[in-house]
C-alpha cells in the first residue's frame, strides 16, 4: 500500500567557522553569496577538492590559509557569484571573530539530513 503522507528529505551542510585576519568592522553575512573550489595542490597536478560558499563581505577577511582538505594544505579558486538554481552542495565558510580554529578541515561529507513532512 502506498502512503498518502508525503515526506521530503532536505539536506543541510553545516557552516564552517574560519579564523578572521585581524580587522575592525567586518560586515558579517552581507553581500552576494559566492562560491569557490578548495583544491589540494600536488606535484602530479591539482586534485579537485570541495565546493565552498561564503558571503562577499566576509571573503576578504577570512584566513583561508587555515583550510585543509584531507589533512593537506589547499588553494582556493577564484570566487564567483552563485547563480539562481545552482545547487548548494558544500559547506558555507563563516567568520569566527573570536578564538577561531587553528586549522579547518573542509570535506564534502558530513551533511545534516532532516525529514520534513
Amino acid at each position: 500500500m502506498i502512503s498518502t503522507n508525503s515526506v521530503r528529505t532536505t539536506v543541510e551542510f553545516p557552516e564552517v567557522p574560519v579564523r578572521v585576519i585581524p580587522a575592525d568592522g567586518i560586515p558579517i553575512g552581507e553581500g552576494a553569496l559566492m562560491w569557490a573550489m578548495v583544491n589540494v595542490a600536488r606535484p602530479q597536478g591539482t586534485v579537485i577538492g570541495v565546493r565552498v560558499f561564503a558571503y562577499a563581505s566576509e571573503i576578504p577577511h577570512l584566513d583561508l590559509s587555515t583550510l585543509r582538505h584531507r589533512g593537506r594544505e589547499t588553494t582556493v579558486s577564484e570566487w564567483a557569484p552563485v547563480t539562481a538554481g545552482r545547487p548548494r552542495i558544500g559547506p558555507t565558510l563563516r567568520a569566527a571573530l573570536l578564538d577561531g580554529p587553528e586549522t579547518v578541515e573542509v570535506t564534502e561529507h558530513g551533511p545534516i539530513y532532516r525529514q520534513v513532512a
